[in-house]
């Protein structure tokens, strides 16, 4: 299997869960997070500002979520043995659409559910998946209308 960067493989895991909580009856997300794909609304890499043009292919949406690695903790080494661990961290930054805090606000949540509710059975080298906030931190409102939070995602993965 090629190598994934951990964005990528995290986009692909809260693609699922954000699809999941949606059609859940149970969920307090029912219904209520819309659709969600990899490459469209859900992008690896630095925010981008939302494109003039929406209906031209490969435009940025208003209402998306953008996933960026920074680092994380010192990775563990153990002594005598081969491997270790390492503690990759990303963070997903939540952009509303326009003038739509509260709905932009429930998807900041449903990112938080998404990423700490389970570990992520298909990215298998991963052994533990960690919210590092218990709540998403806003961030701003922009000039626009668009509301912005950010989730911190920690992941543990061997060596």
């Amino acid at each position: 299997m090629a190598a994934e960067t951990v964005e990528k493989e995290l986009a692909t895991h809260l693609v699922a869960r954000l699809t999941a909580l949606n059609a859940d009856a149970s969920s307090r997300f029912f219904g209520q997070l819309g659709a969600w794909t990899v490459g469209g609304n859900v992008r690896v890499g630095p925010v981008l500002p939302p494109s003039e043009n929406q209906s031209v292919a490969r435009a940025v949406p208003h209402k998306c979520i953008f996933l960026m690695g920074y680092g994380g903790r010192k990775p563990i080494h153990y002594k005598g043995a081969a491997g270790g661990e390492r503690y990759p961290a990303v963070q997903a930054w939540i952009r509303s659409d326009l003038n739509k805090y509260e709905a932009g606000k429930l998807v900041a949540d449903a990112v938080v559910e998404a990423f700490d509710a389970q570990v992520p059975t298909s990215v298998l080298d991963f052994y533990d998946l960690r919210v590092l906030n218990s709540e998403p931190f806003f961030i701003q409102q922009d000039d626009a209308g668009h509301a912005e939070w950010t989730v911190n995602v920690e992941a543990a993965r061997r060596l």
